[in-house]
């Protein structure tokens, strides 16, 4: 026998395991880390992986509506909606992740091959957001219920497959839940046009919500029955829902709407527009975290315009 012959048959082996690679690659089967294919979206993943964006989006808003409708800023009631937001999503994950899937989206699969991880990283946000809880003002807990309420009402529909036949249900609640997280500092006595803001506002993540299930449709008709585009067919009309969002801010722009958030709001809107102009099913693997920052980027902005208005 050749005595280079066993060397030959280890390199042979390593080249089809190297192939063997690179098809479950191809395939999605593999590669949870933000990875250099995603392109603009790498970073993006660094913030979505660990459910990072859903917090952020919740409390840069809050940062952002408080501060421009001239609300208490209460350290307590930040932290709290932040970690508790954060504790949600984990969960979220957590539950996702009980059985790998092949084909799930990116963050999904992250979760699930790091599920000790996120298990791990749960008492934090939770012990956070409890300490929290003691030092909130006591006008915030007569609020907090409807949080709570509305919380409630997402788990329900999400976790026990329960979706609505006309409505985007579990949409339309998680927009529900961040306006009214977003909204609790200022939102009593009611005001017009901040609580016209708010709905603008949770029109805008529930476009975000929809343009996301939109493009993972294949993969929330075989786990996530209570998503809007898990039924073949449906129909959402995206362009026309955040034209009338932008006549919007342009009309509360007249009735002393704050520069900072009309700015936010508006940016958002065309962001989440040009979003969904994207082919869902070429951007599937990029859609979330391109989604989510583009209601939290703007939130950004429009606390620059708060802190140094001359700029704009």
């Amino acid at each position: 026998m050749n005595p280079s012959s066993p060397k030959k048959l280890v390199f042979l082996w390593k080249i089809r395991l190297l192939f063997a690679e690179m098809v479950k690659r191809k395939q999605g089967d593999v590669g949870s880390l933000p990875e250099k294919k995603a392109g603009p979206v790498r970073f993006l993943n660094y913030i979505s992986f660990p459910a990072l964006d859903a917090p952020l989006v919740a409390g840069l808003w809050w940062l952002l509506f408080t501060t421009a409708f001239g609300g208490e800023i209460h350290w307590a009631t930040w932290s709290a909606l932040v970690s508790g937001v954060w504790a949600i999503y984990l969960c979220d994950r957590i539950f996702d992740s009980a059985d790998f899937l092949d084909h799930a989206p990116p963050r999904k699969r992250f979760a699930a091959e790091r599920r000790r991880m996120f298990v791990g990283l749960l008492p934090f946000p939770v012990l956070t957001a409890v300490v929290s809880a003691v030092f909130l003002p006591i006008e915030i807990w007569k609020q907090a219920p409807v949080v709570g309420f509305i919380t409630i009402l997402y788990f329900i529909a999400y976790r026990w497959r329960t979706g609505a036949k006309y409505i985007p249900l579990k949409e339309l609640l998680i927009g529900l839940c961040f306006s009214a997280g977003v909204g609790i500092p200022f939102a009593y006595p009611p005001d017009p046009v901040r609580l016209s803001a708010l709905v603008l506002f949770g029109v805008l993540c529930v476009v975000n919500c929809l343009l996301i299930s939109r493009a993972e449709s294949d993969f929330d008709r075989k786990f996530d029955a209570s998503a809007w585009f898990a039924e073949a067919g449906r129909y959402f009309p995206f362009r026309p829902i955040l034209a009338l969002t932008g006549v919007g801010v342009v009309v509360l722009q007249n009735l002393s709407l704050p520069v900072s958030i009309g700015i936010s709001l508006l940016l958002t809107s065309v962001c989440l527009w040009l979003i969904s102009l994207l082919d869902p099913e070429k951007s599937a693997l990029d859609i979330q975290p391109l989604c989510d920052a583009a209601v939290w980027l703007p939130a950004v902005v429009g606390l620059l315009a708060e802190s140094l208005p001359w700029i704009f």
